[in-house]
């Protein structure tokens, strides 16, 4: 009896681990979800210069393909589950962005890839210059976000240095002593303009000291003399100093070159005709006196064209036409600041002729 106990004993315990490890082998169907994460490079960002780098991703399944939305300036190569990325230079002025489609077998994800656009924050000196005879160097420093500015020119005695914070211009010497200029133009991406480099001194050339103002009073016909001098500071400023006893005495800025270049200065008001309107802009202010110059356009200078006369090596400087293109262009003194009507006292100058003394 007591044996028959045990076996029915050890029947039930066998019996429940066959139990226990049925349970174990029963298997069950579960459904994993395909899923793409970016592990690195989510968001990437790049300069206006252009450059490359690497976006990581993580993918359960295999067979990652990648591909951008109408965005020619990014290129794609895939390696595994490693996209390199490659981005031209961006020359226009908005920031871009491409986006990234990512599948892996039914799983989908998207990232973006980010590019600034140029910033040109100063860019000092960009303006026309004038520099003397000897080779110097003229160096313009630029703020921009890490685009290196581009510039151009076809003249054989500049030298032009691009560099990431700065132009630099190599001028070479000008051995003739002749007036020569060079336009400059550069650029950042789309944004484009010009300047020029005027070389020429006019010590040099001969033109400072005393000279003879002969002009004709242009309602009588009559002469009108002055006196004129041109002087040069030492950074190569030419000033001009007219003096005439009814009217006064001017100094004044110049430019000189091919002509000795009398600037416009600030709109004083207009008179009228029997047939046009001048529009009248000082030249000098001294006191209650005023030179002016009237025209209908302006182009910005009084021209006296120089010549200079083989034999003797004198300089003379001319304006002989006073409807220069037909712009009526005339130099005009007057004895106060603001001209109004015929009122005021002026004398209307014509054939204007510079000699040296």
């Amino acid at each position: 009896m007591g044996n028959m106990k045990k076996i029915i004993v050890i029947t039930l315990l066998l019996a429940s681990v066959l139990t226990v490890f049925s349970c174990r082998e029963k298997s069950y169907d579960v459904a994993v979800p395909q899923l793409i994460t970016v592990s690195s490079g989510a968001d990437i960002a790049f300069k206006a210069i252009g450059g490359e780098g690497d976006i990581e991703v993580e993918a359960t399944a295999s067979q990652l393909q990648v591909t951008t939305d109408q965005a020619d300036w990014c290129h794609l190569t895939l390696n595994g589950n490693k996209i390199h990325v490659v981005t031209d230079a961006n020359d226009g002025l908005e920031s871009r962005y491409a986006v990234l489609n990512m599948q892996a077998g039914e799983a989908t994800g998207k990232t973006i890839v980010h590019q600034y656009g140029i910033i040109l924050r100063e860019f000092e000196g960009a303006v026309d210059q004038l520099v003397k005879n000897k080779a110097t160097d003229i160096v313009l420093p630029y703020d921009a976000n890490e685009t290196v500015i581009v510039a151009t020119t076809d003249a054989d005695w500049l030298t032009l240095d691009c560099k990431p914070e700065q132009l630099v211009i190599h001028v070479g010497e000008n051995e003739t002593k002749e007036y020569r200029e060079a336009k400059i133009t550069w650029a950042f991406g789309q944004m484009t303009d010009s300047f020029v480099i005027t070389q020429f001194d006019a010590k040099d050339a001969g033109l400072l000291g005393s000279w003879a103002w002969a002009s004709t009073n242009a309602s009588n016909n009559r002469s009108f003399p002055m006196t004129a001098a041109l002087s040069q500071d030492e950074d190569g400023t030419v000033k001009m100093n007219l003096v005439y006893s009814t009217y006064g005495n001017w100094t004044f800025e110049v430019k000189v070159g091919k002509a000795i270049q009398i600037p416009l200065g600030a709109y004083l008001g207009e008179y009228k005709t029997s047939s046009i309107t001048r529009y009248v802009y000082a030249l000098a202010a001294a006191g209650t006196t005023a030179t002016t110059y009237a025209n209908a356009v302006h182009e910005g200078f009084f021209n006296l064209t120089l010549s200079k006369d083989a034999t003797s090596g004198k300089w003379t400087a001319t304006a002989e036409n006073p409807d220069l293109d037909g712009k009526n262009f005339r130099l005009e003194m007057w004895n106060t600041e603001t001209p109004e009507g015929n009122s005021a006292s002026r004398i209307a100058l014509k054939n204007i002729k510079m000699t040296q003394d």
